[in-house]
């Protein structure tokens, strides 16, 4: 099904340039003076905390680096009603299914810059179809000659058929990774590659006491946590925001990529295909237990540094759009 779901990738991205002759679509290109329209392409509104946080904190950071005045931002969700306290009066939302491709398609037609913001952008580790979509929106931006740039994501394994689509219609994109390893792996992958960092370092929690803000009150949650396990990345981010000291079982690179981010003991991380790893866990926790005050600093000066990525991060994007790539090939 997936490999269905590619074809159908390339031939979209492969008529994207005649994209104006859609019904109801509107094919933008950038005049100088008026507002750059981006728009935020990822999986929201799907009830995944992380990716949803993220997203709003990278939002938070456009709007600030290209000025209020300057930028109008649009994002991609399966939910405006659970996506809205994320993004109301500030991010037009723009409502899309899993059968993403005309939708989509639509969304970059009418639109100066594309902005590929799920964390996991090119991996095979939960669903093919979260790259294919990322895909798509290269391909599309790319076909109708309009920037397109991943704001701090990841790169990792991926199936030889969804790596030939990723160099196929991703080759123009502008990697801001993430981590370290994950821009080693971009650049593997042709592409040019800005090391940053995760956008979720500076979501703002407020203490809201509501169904309709789950992250906010996750967010509030892990914070207020005194130890933390998880196998969630933004788990992590959101909980080293408070410096809450955390065990993390990790099944991909992405724990380890942040691990080492952070610069935490090797102690604290561990792995699912471990031998014992109930009795790892423990032991992990005592550590983390026993050694607070050494762990909530090295979190504290990691959590500083990163914030500090995040604001060149944001630089970055609007120097990269302003050295001649808003221009449409």
């Amino acid at each position: 099904m997936d490999r269905i779901v590619a074809l159908l990738v390339r031939v979209v991205s492969l008529f994207a340039g005649w994209a104006q002759v859609l019904p109801g679509a509107q094919y933008a290109r950038y005049v100088p003076g008026q507002k750059l329209k981006v728009l935020l392409a990822g999986y929201n509104g799907a009830r995944n905390i992380g990716s949803d946080v993220r997203v709003a904190a990278l939002a938070d950071q456009i709007i600030a680096a290209l000025g209020a005045d300057n930028v109008e931002v649009s994002v991609m969700s399966f939910d405006l009603e659970s996506t809205a306290p994320y993004f109301e009066g500030k991010v037009r939302q723009v409502s899309f299914s899993t059968i993403f491709f005309i939708p989509l398609l639509k969304a970059c037609s009418e639109h100066h810059v594309v902005v590929l913001c799920e964390g996991s952008t090119f991996k095979s580790k939960f669903a093919d179809a979260l790259t294919l979509y990322s895909c798509e929106a290269a391909g599309v931006a790319r076909a109708q000659g309009k920037p397109c740039i991943a704001y701090g994501g990841e790169v990792g394994q991926m199936e030889p058929y969804l790596e030939r689509t990723v160099r196929d219609l991703c080759s123009d994109v502008y990697f801001m990774a993430r981590s370290e390893a994950s821009y080693e792996d971009a650049r593997n992958l042709g592409l040019q590659a800005w090391r940053g960092t995760d956008t979720a370092w500076t979501f703002d929690i407020p203490v809201v006491l509501s169904k309709n803000h789950d992250g906010y009150v996750m967010g509030e949650i892990l914070r207020s946590s005194s130890l933390l396990l998880t196998s969630r990345y933004h788990a992590q981010v959101l909980a080293t925001g408070a410096n809450v000291p955390t065990v993390a079982v990790s099944m991909d690179e992405r724990l380890d990529n942040l691990a080492a981010e952070l610069g935490a003991p090797r102690d604290l991380l561990l792995h699912v295909g471990q031998e014992d790893l109930a009795e790892r866990i423990l032991i992990a926790l005592d550590y983390a237990q026993d050694n607070r005050d050494a762990i909530e600093q090295c979190l504290d000066d990691a959590h500083a540094r990163l914030e500090g990525v995040l604001s060149d991060m944001a630089g970055e994007f609007a120097s990269f759009l302003s050295a001649g790539s808003r221009s449409e090939r």
